[in-house]
C-alpha cells in the first residue's frame, strides 16, 4: 500500500514538474525580452534539438518560442530559471534569429542572461555566429562573448561575393548597434589556419554596415606581408561589382606595355563607400581616381573620377555620375551624367559628354514623365532631345502621350527642329468590341532649313480611328474582323536634292483574319491553315486588295517524327500611293522531313518550291548524333537544286570525359549557337581532376577544296589544383591561326593564380583572385579590343 501512495505521489510530483516546465516556457515566451533582443542577435548553440517542447508562434514580434530537450526549473531561492543537467539542447526563436545552446539561465536579481557550452545563432539573411560563452546585461542593455566566429553566407551580401566570409574574434562586446573586439582574423578561407587573412588587434562592427579594423596586418599563410593603420569592409550588399581592394592586376599588353593596377577602400560607412583606383603603366604613365558610391532612403548614386598623365600621349580625363532621388512619394527624379576628355600634348583639348536628366510621377492609374538627354561630340555638333510621356488608364479606356523635340547642331550647318507627338487612346465597347483613337505627326520647326530634311521619312496619321471586333467563339468561318478610317500623310522624295513633297488624303481599311485551326484528319495526320483578307480605300479614287491563305498538312510517324508540306500565298491586286500600305505578292510550296528514331539521333531536311519566281530553294540538311551523355556531333550543310552543287558543311564535334559531366555549353565566348558570355562567378565548375569538355567547330568549303575556319575550346583539369582552357582559331582565307588564347589556374584552396595570354591582344596577365570575390572582368575569350570574341562559323542551315 505504501508502494502504491508512493508511487501516484512520484506521479503527482513528475505531472507537477511537467506542469512547471510548461509554465517556465509560457512565462518566458509571455515576458517582455524587447530589451534582450540584442543578445539573441548574437548568442546561438551548436545541434538542432528534438522537438519536446513546443510554444506556438508568439502573436508579438517581442516574443519568444522556446523548443527544449532539457529540463527547465525555477529556484525561488537564486531567483534563476536554469537548464538542468541532461542530453539535449534548447532552442530560442526570436525574430529572424535562431538560438541554440546546451546550457542557458536567467538571473532575476541580476538581470543577468548566460549562455554557455557552444553557442549559435543564425539570422536568416544569411549569417551565422558561434562563441564559447554569452553574457547579457538587461538593464544595461550590452553583451560580453569570450570566443566567436561569425560567418558570412553569400546572399547576405547579395551581388559580387561567392563563397562565405570568416570573422574570428578572441573576446567581443557591445550592444545592438556597436560591437568591439579584440584580437580578430578576417577571411574566406574556412581552414584553422587560413592560407589569407587579416589580422586586426581590435575591431569595431555596425551589424548591417560595415567592419573597422585598426592596426591591420595582410597575411599569406604566416607571413605578414603588408600592414596597414586602418581597414574597413562593407557588411552591405556590395553597391560596385569591382576587384576585392588591394587585389593587385599585373600583366602586359600591347596598348599599355607593362602595368600594375589596384585600388585601396578609403571609407566605408553606412551611406557611403570610396575607393581610391591606381593605375600605372610603361607606356600610358600614371592613372588614378576615385570610385564614391552614396545611398540613404530617399536617394542613391555614385561619382567615377579618373585621370590618366601619359608622358607619351597626354592627359585623358573621364567624369560619370549617376543620381536617383526619391523627392516626393511618387515622385521620382534621376540624373546621369559622363563627360570624357583628351588633351594631347601641343594640341587642343576634344570633349564628349552625355547627359540625361528626368522626372517621373507614378500614380495608380497611371504615370507622366519628363526627360531631357544632351549629347556632346567635342566640337563636332550637339544633340538635345526632349521627352515627355503620360498614360492614365481606366477599367475600359486607356490614354497613351508621346511628345518629342529633337536639336541637332552641326558646324556649318543649320540646326535642325522638329516637334514628333503621337496620342492613342483606346476604349473597350464590349467583350467583342474596342475602338482606338490616334493621332500622330512630325512637325519641321526649322522649315526645311536641314538638308537632311530630304531623306526623313514619317507617316502622320491626323487622326485616325480603329474599330475591332473579335467574336467570342472564334473559327474559321466567324473571322475576327477590324475596320479603320483614317488621314494619313506621307512624304514623296522626288529626287536628290529637291524638296520633299507631301502626299495626304484620306484611307479606308477592312480587314478579315481567321484563326489559325488544326483539323484531325486520322489519328497521324492533321492539317492547319489560316486566311487573311484586306481592302484599302484611298481618298484619291485608288484602291487595292489582298488575300493571304496559309496552311501544313502534317504527318506523324515512329516515336518522333514528322513530314510537314505547307503551302502559303499572298496575292495583291489594285495601286496604293503610300509606302506603308505596300504588301509583296508569294506563293510558295516548302517541304519538311525530320527523323529522331531515338533521342540520340535526330535527322532533318527542308526545300520549297517558289511557284511565284519559279525555282526550287536550296535543299538543307542537318545531322545530330550523340551516342553518349558527353559525346556529340552536329553536321550542317546545303544542297542547290538549280545549279547542282554542295554548299559549305558546317560541323560541331562535343566531348566530355568522364561522359557525366554532359555536353559544354561554354559562357567564355559566343559561339553560333548564340551563347551569351557570362561572368566568372557564373562558369561552370572545374572539370574533375583528368577530366574535360572540348568543342570542335570546322566550316569545310567543298567548291574551294578547304578548311576556311577551324575553332576549339579545350577546358582540361590537368590535376586536382591546375587548370587548363585553351581557345584556338584557324582562317582558312587568311592561312594562319587567327585566335591563340590560354588560361592557366592554380586552385589553392581559398585563392587563385591566373596566368592569361592573348595573342590578339599581345597581353600577359597574372591575377591573384580570391574566390570569395571573383573578378568581374572577362580576359579569355576576348578580341584585341576587349570585345566578347565571336567564334561562329558564319550561317547555320
Amino acid at each position: 500500500m505504501a508502494g502504491k501512495v508512493e508511487g501516484k505521489e512520484r506521479r503527482r510530483n513528475g505531472e507537477r514538474e511537467k506542469r512547471r516546465n510548461f509554465a517556465v516556457l509560457k512565462l518566458r515566451c509571455t515576458h517582455p525580452f524587447a530589451l534582450m533582443a540584442a543578445f539573441l542577435v548574437l548568442s546561438v548553440s551548436s545541434s538542432f534539438p528534438q522537438q519536446n517542447l513546443t510554444v506556438p508562434p508568439a502573436p508579438s514580434d517581442n516574443l519568444l518560442q522556446v523548443e527544449s530537450d532539457l529540463p527547465i526549473r525555477y529556484f525561488p531561492q537564486e531567483r534563476e530559471w536554469r537548464t538542468l543537467d541532461g542530453t539535449g539542447t534548447i532552442k530560442i526563436r526570436f525574430r529572424e534569429l535562431t538560438i541554440f545552446a546546451r546550457k542557458a539561465r536567467y538571473s532575476e536579481r541580476e538581470q543577468i542572461l548566460e549562455a554557455q557550452e557552444g553557442l549559435r545563432a543564425i539570422w536568416q539573411d544569411g549569417v551565422e555566429f558561434e562563441g564559447g560563452m554569452a553574457r547579457y546585461f538587461v538593464n544595461e542593455r550590452r553583451w560580453v562573448v569570450e570566443g566567436g566566429k561569425a560567418t558570412f553566407d553569400p546572399s547576405y551580401f547579395g551581388e559580387g561575393v561567392a563563397a562565405p566570409l570568416y570573422l574570428t574574434l578572441q573576446t567581443m562586446r557591445g550592444t545592438d548597434e556597436r560591437l568591439m573586439a579584440e584580437r580578430g582574423t578576417f577571411s574566406s578561407c574556412d581552414r584553422p589556419h587560413p592560407h589569407y587573412s587579416l589580422r586586426a588587434q581590435s575591431a569595431e562592427a555596425l551589424p548591417g554596415d560595415r567592419l573597422i579594423l585598426r592596426r591591420v596586418g595582410i597575411y599569406i599563410g604566416e607571413t605578414k606581408l603588408l600592414g596597414i593603420g586602418r581597414f574597413t569592409i562593407s557588411l552591405k550588399p556590395r553597391l560596385r561589382q569591382n576587384r576585392l581592394p588591394i587585389t593587385p592586376d599585373v600583366g602586359s599588353d600591347r596598348y599599355s606595355g607593362f602595368f600594375l593596377r589596384t585600388s585601396v577602400s578609403l571609407f566605408d560607412t553606412r551611406t557611403q563607400s570610396a575607393d581610391l583606383v591606381l593605375d600605372w603603366s610603361e607606356r600610358r604613365g600614371i592613372g588614378y581616381g576615385i570610385e564614391h558610391d552614396y545611398s540613404t532612403r530617399r536617394f542613391q548614386g555614385g561619382t567615377n573620377f579618373f585621370i590618366q598623365r601619359s608622358p607619351f600621349a597626354g592627359t585623358e580625363q573621364t567624369f560619370s555620375w549617376r543620381h536617383q532621388h526619391q523627392l516626393l512619394p511618387g515622385l521620382l527624379f534621376t540624373a546621369f551624367w559622363d563627360e570624357r576628355r583628351n588633351t594631347p600634348f601641343g594640341g587642343r583639348s576634344y570633349t564628349s559628354s552625355s547627359k540625361q536628366f528626368s522626372l517621373r510621377q507614378s500614380w495608380r492609374r497611371g504615370s507622366t514623365e519628363l526627360a531631357l538627354r544632351m549629347l556632346g561630340y567635342g566640337g563636332f555638333g550637339d544633340d538635345r532631345t526632349w521627352t515627355l510621356t503620360h498614360s492614365f488608364s481606366t477599367g475600359k479606356q486607356w490614354l497613351n502621350l508621346f511628345l518629342t523635340m529633337r536639336e541637332t547642331a552641326r558646324p556649318g550647318q543649320p540646326t535642325d527642329k522638329e516637334l514628333n507627338e503621337r496620342i492613342e487612346i483606346r476604349r473597350r465597347i464590349s467583350d467583342e468590341w474596342d475602338m482606338a483613337l490616334r493621332f500622330e505627326q512630325r512637325v519641321d520647326l526649322d522649315k526645311d532649313k536641314y538638308t537632311g530634311d530630304n531623306f526623313y521619312y514619317a507617316l502622320d496619321r491626323t487622326p485616325e480611328m480603329l474599330f475591332s471586333f473579335r467574336p467570342r467563339s472564334s473559327g474559321f468561318f466567324r473571322p475576327n474582323i477590324a475596320i479603320g478610317l483614317a488621314r494619313w500623310s506621307e512624304p514623296q522624295f522626288v529626287g536628290i536634292g529637291q524638296p520633299v513633297q507631301s502626299f495626304t488624303t484620306e484611307r479606308l481599311h477592312f480587314r478579315l483574319d481567321t484563326p489559325y485551326r488544326t483539323l484531325k484528319l486520322t489519328g497521324n495526320l492533321s492539317y492547319s491553315h489560316n486566311a487573311v483578307f484586306e481592302q484599302f480605300l484611298y481618298g484619291n479614287d485608288t484602291a487595292q486588295y489582298f488575300y493571304s491563305y496559309r496552311s501544313t498538312l502534317t504527318w506523324r510517324f515512329g516515336r518522333n517524327s514528322q513530314m510537314d508540306l505547307s503551302y502559303w500565298l499572298q496575292k495583291r491586286r489594285g495601286y496604293t500611293p503610300f509606302r506603308s500600305d505596300t504588301l509583296t505578292s508569294y506563293e510558295n510550296l516548302d517541304w519538311r522531313l525530320q527523323i529522331s528514331p531515338s533521342p540520340k539521333f535526330s535527322l532533318s531536311a527542308t526545300t520549297g518550291l517558289d511557284l511565284e519566281r519559279d525555282f526550287f530553294r536550296d535543299l538543307l540538311l542537318n545531322l545530330r548524333w550523340q551516342p553518349s551523355q558527353g559525346m556529340a556531333l552536329d553536321l550542317s550543310t546545303g544542297y542547290s537544286l538549280e545549279r547542282g552543287k554542295w554548299q559549305d558543311i558546317l560541323g560541331r564535334f562535343l566531348l566530355s570525359r568522364p561522359s557525366g559531366l554532359g555536353l559544354p555549353a561554354y559562357g567564355t565566348f559566343v559561339s553560333y549557337y548564340g551563347l551569351q558570355p557570362t561572368p566568372f562567378a557564373e562558369e561552370r565548375p572545374a572539370p574533375p581532376p583528368g577530366g574535360f569538355r572540348s568543342e570542335l567547330t570546322f566550316r569545310y568549303s567543298p567548291t574551294q577544296g578547304q578548311w576556311t575556319r577551324v575553332r576549339l575550346f579545350l577546358d582540361w583539369s590537368v590535376t586536382k589544383s591546375i587548370r587548363l582552357e585553351t581557345l584556338l582559331g584557324y582562317s582558312g582565307v587568311l592561312r594562319k591561326m587567327d585566335i591563340t588564347q590560354f588560361r592557366l589556374t592554380k586552385d589553392l584552396h581559398c585563392y587563385q593564380i591566373w596566368a592569361i595570354y592573348n595573342r590578339e591582344r599581345r597581353e600577359f596577365r597574372i591575377f591573384f583572385v580570391i574566390k570569395a570575390f571573383p573578378l568581374l572582368q572577362q580576359f579569355f575569350g576576348t578580341s584585341d579590343q576587349g570585345a566578347f570574341l565571336d567564334t561562329s562559323l558564319g550561317q547555320v542551315y
